[in-house]
């Protein structure tokens, strides 16, 4: 089975396994860091260097950690298709995939004797678990 077969079988079986999440809504932390939050909103008036300098969420008083990478992305993301659960979860599971093959390609570099069927399953183990 050549490299690029043993690739798509690992992003079927991920788009399989966790494609169910494309109709998913927003869920437990997604409430306050994600779906209506005043720095990630499209009609807000916050700029994406203001996420450098913000919690990561605020909710009655508490905030929650220093996380500027994920509010970025979350913005560039509502500005770019809007607060939609389906593009999040789309972006997540097209870098869930990505990182599958990831973890396969370290693996054939890291064990190069070992049969590359092994590996795969090791990679698909890892996949659906």
């Amino acid at each position: 089975m050549t490299n690029n077969v043993i690739r798509l079988i690992l992003l079927v079986v991920c788009s399989i396994t966790f494609g169910n999440t494309l109709f998913n809504h927003y869920n437990l932390d997604d409430e306050f860091v994600t779906r209506n939050n005043r720095l990630t909103a499209v009609d807000g008036n916050s700029s994406i260097f203001k996420l450098f300098t913000e919690s990561y969420s605020k909710n009655g008083g508490i905030h929650y950690g220093y996380r500027p990478v994920t509010l970025a992305t979350f913005y560039l993301e509502h500005n770019i298709f809007g607060e939609t659960p389906k593009v999040s979860h789309a972006i997540n599971l097209i870098l869930y995939g990505l990182l599958i093959l990831l973890v396969y390609l370290f693996l054939l570099k890291l064990f190069k004797n070992t049969n590359s069927y092994i590996l795969l399953f090791v990679s698909l183990l890892f996949a659906i678990h």
